[in-house]
């Protein structure tokens, strides 16, 4: 932006003259117009300006000149041509507007930073900037004056959307929260088919260890059986184990073999020398 006009002056040079208009905040306390030949990058002349003192005044030989204005944190103003005349003053005004920025925080609830914050802003579904938040939780991006939509993820918290807009010279502020995932406890139960199931397995387990021990023990009491038959030894009802006759107790299994009473038909152990029942002699 610009205006330009001529006036009259008293020698043979000519006057640029100008004010800077700034856009933004923030105080400028060393900002720079720069003057250049017409054509070239070649500097020719310097002023200073600032917030308190906008105004500029630069003497200069008659001819064609560019000039621009620029400040720390701030946009180069446009370019502009302008011709300075003998003994004529030059009037060109410029405009700096202050760097747009986002600049903020992201915190939980309970406000403790929230580092490793991944921030993307998006125009029309592209992204045009992405930024990640520090130690602190803090994060800054330099974004063009426009609307964007904010998308804030982190892993272990919920996604926040959000839409900003930017204006010329703005530097926005934002502390935005983002809320934890809750880490629920779940009890792992075990499933009561599955128990059943193990229950079948572990009962059908036990039937066939224990019909192949039966299996067994009919197999070696048959077998000492026929031995016995063979050798007029005697067989153990409890284990089937071979024993030898005349003997009242199994060698394998302890088992005491039982006599009867011939007088009264009492049960005892064999080798019992007396009836305890009728006092009968065995």
């Amino acid at each position: 932006m610009f205006s330009a006009a001529l006036a009259v002056a008293q020698d043979g040079t000519g006057s640029l003259m100008g004010e800077v208009t700034i856009i933004g905040e923030d105080e400028i306390t060393d900002g720079e117009v720069v003057v250049s030949l017409a054509g070239t990058n070649q500097s020719v002349a310097t002023t200073s300006f600032s917030s308190s003192q906008p105004t500029f005044q630069v003497d200069l030989e008659p001819g064609d000149y560019t000039v621009y204005a620029w400040a720390k944190v701030h946009h180069n103003s446009d370019r502009v041509p302008f011709t300075v005349v003998a003994n004529g003053t030059t009037w060109v005004n410029l405009t700096v507007v202050r760097i747009e920025e986002i600049i903020g925080t992201v915190s939980d609830p309970d406000e403790d930073p929230v580092t490793g914050a991944v921030l993307q802003f998006y125009q029309g579904g592209t992204i045009v900037g992405t930024s990640t938040s520090d130690d602190q939780g803090r994060f800054r991006d330099l974004l063009d004056p426009g609307t964007y939509s904010l998308k804030v993820t982190k892993a272990g918290y919920h996604p926040l959307e959000r839409n900003v807009t930017i204006t010329p010279g703005q530097v926005m502020e934002l502390d935005l929260v983002v809320e934890p995932v809750p880490q629920e406890e779940e009890e792992e139960e075990f499933p009561w088919y599955t128990m059943l199931t193990l229950l079948f397995v572990l009962a059908a387990a036990w039937l066939s260890i224990a019909y192949m021990m039966r299996q067994a023990r009919k197999l070696r009491r048959a077998a000492a059986e026929a031995e016995a038959a063979r050798s007029r030894d005697m067989v153990c009802p409890e284990c089937g184990g071979r024993v030898v006759e005349g003997s009242t107790r199994c060698p394998e299994c302890s088992y005491v073999f039982q006599v009867r009473c011939d007088e009264c038909g009492r049960s005892m152990d064999a080798g019992t020398e007396e009836c305890p029942e009728c006092g009968n002699p065995m």
